[in-house]
Formats: C-alpha cells, sequence, structure tokens
C-alpha cells in the first residue's frame, strides 16, 4: 500500500506558536539537565568518558552528519593560599595590635595583609590549597539547519514520534 503524501498549508500565526509550544514541552523533557531525561542520561555518559579517558569534546553526529558538538567544560586547575584561624584569642589580640579589628577581627583585612607582607598572624596558619582540573558539567551546540539537512525527508516522522512518545 503507498501512503499518500498530503500537503499541509503553512502554519498561520497562533497555529505557529502551539506547534512551537508543543514542540518547546516536549522538546524540554529530552534536553533538561535536571531530572533523569535523556541530556542527563548522556551527560553522565560523557562525563564517565572524561573521568575514564580524557574525553573532553565529541562530534555531534545525525545520521552519520556533523551538526554540532557535545563537550565537558572543565574547571583548570587552581591553587589558593589563605589563612586558617588556629587560636582566635591570639588572632584576636594581633588584630588590634595592627589595627584591623571591628567587633571582631576583620578578616578581609587580615587576608589582604597576609597577602601583602607575607606575614601570618599570631592564631593563624598559612596553607595552599590546589583543587585539580574537573568537570564542571556538559555544553551541547546543535544547528537545527543541519540536524534538519541530516534527517531530510524523515524529518516530520522523527519529530511526530518524539512529540506522540513513539521514539525514545
Amino acid at each position: 500500500m503507498t501512503e499518500e503524501i498530503q500537503t499541509v498549508e503553512p502554519l498561520q500565526g497562533r497555529e505557529r506558536l502551539y506547534v512551537a509550544q508543543a514542540l518547546f514541552k516536549v522538546m524540554g523533557d529530552y534536553v533538561s539537565t535536571k531530572g533523569d531525561g535523556l541530556r542527563s542520561e548522556c551527560d553522565q555518559e560523557l562525563l564517565a568518558m572524561y573521568e575514564s579517558d580524557g574525553i573532553k569534546s565529541l562530534d555531534a553526529k545525525v545520521a552519520g552528519k556533523k551538526v554540532g558538538t557535545y563537550g565537558v567544560t572543565v574547571a583548570k586547575e587552581k591553587t589558593t593560599t589563605g589563612l586558617r584561624t588556629t587560636d582566635l584569642d591570639a588572632l584576636t589580640e594581633w588584630a588590634c595590635d595592627h589595627d584591623l579589628m571591628r567587633a571582631e577581627p576583620d578578616y578581609k583585612r587580615i587576608e589582604a595583609y597576609f597577602a601583602e607582607t607575607g606575614e601570618v598572624p599570631d592564631g593563624c596558619e598559612a596553607y595552599t590549597e590546589t583543587v585539580p582540573e574537573h568537570a564542571k558539567g556538559t555544553v551541547l551546540r546543535i544547528d537545527p539547519q543541519k540536524v534538519a539537512e541530516a534527517l531530510g525527508a524523515s524529518l516530520p516522522s522523527a519529530v511526530a514520534g518524539m512529540l506522540t512518545g513513539e521514539v525514545e
């Protein structure tokens, strides 16, 4: 049996809004990074590949054609040096002697003083902390026109299947 190709008049005014809203509602579930939808599932796989193999980026392909990129956002290694209070009484006395007190030690000014002079206040110890490079999340960049071209004639049925839940 041959399927008859139906021609549909272009959508007008509010019809376009209604179809766009339906697409937005359904597609939002697919692409949301919250919950356990398709995006979260794919993000977990990509982050696992980053952790195990260092893979930071993939070509996003539909029907074998590149339509965008899918990558891991990475926080660079960061080293900070600062102060930890080990003896509040000693720090308070030191802060008074150095005019760095309010009703309590002025930690911002004390940190600035330490950064400028290198002097470790009484009641404190200096520390250096390194947070290694790590994944912060993912980023997905897709060119809709390239997806349309990659799907070609199957685009309408692919979209209809996603709207009706017939395609996972």
